[in-house]
């Protein structure tokens, strides 16, 4: 079996820091689709607390909920920064 992704496969979409628009990634998200991927946005993806995506109590929930979903074979952070 081959270690790297191929369509049909899911990716998660997670926001493990700042926050982010969902028009920011838009064009990402249907370029994915485009190339056969089943894309799945965390719950918590566009929420807002200060300038994070989300409490970190919800931030860790959407990680935690794609790697036990057998279904996600790789998890994509949106955006880069602390927190």
């Amino acid at each position: 079996m081959s270690p790297f992704l191929k369509p049909g496969d899911g990716i998660g979409l997670i926001a493990p820091a700042g926050y982010i628009e969902p028009e920011e990634i838009q064009a990402g998200v249907e370029i994915l689709k485009a190339e056969g991927f089943r894309v799945k946005m965390a719950r918590h993806l566009f929420g807002r607390h200060r300038y994070f995506s989300g409490t970190i109590s919800q931030r860790i929930k959407d990680i935690r909920r794609f790697l036990n979903d057998p279904k996600i074979k790789a998890l994509y952070a949106v955006r880069g920064g602390s927190g």
